[in-house]
């Protein structure tokens, strides 16, 4: 077998070292700078994302925080405002109701406070007689 040759090793060897040699410094000279680089630059554009999302995770925070505050500002401006104005409609219908009683319907109650009376009286009259 030619691979076993003893004539021919020390020519094997020089050249596996100088090819090794070669494929070495091509390496450790060019490509691992190249790796060195993608991954710092991998490593901050990592590190800028995870920055920018710790801030929108904070503005978040503060929107929600600043909506919660609003609705609950609102819901109670809401609250005071239709209590207000259930007061004022209470107040307006007894008023209503009041001058109502006093002017328009007086006439109408007297005369069906009369027939009232003139029904019950007719009734005990009847009672009387049987």
């Amino acid at each position: 077998m030619p691979q076993l040759d003893i004539v021919t090793f020390t020519g094997q060897i020089f050249w596996l070292f100088v090819v090794f040699f070669v494929f070495y410094s091509i390496v450790l000279k060019q490509i691992l700078p190249m790796l060195a680089r993608i991954l710092k630059t991998r490593q901050k554009k990592l590190d800028n994302s995870r920055m920018s999302t710790d801030q929108f995770g904070e503005e978040n925070a503060d929107t929600a925080n600043a909506y919660a505050n609003l609705v609950v500002s609102s819901l109670t401006e809401a609250t005071d405002s239709a209590k207000e104005h259930a007061a004022v409609s209470n107040n307006w219908i007894s008023e209503s109701n009041k001058a109502l009683q006093l002017d328009a319907l007086k006439s109408s109650n007297v005369a069906f406070l009369n027939s009232v009376k003139q029904t019950t009286l007719e009734a005990k009259y009847i009672n009387n007689l049987v």
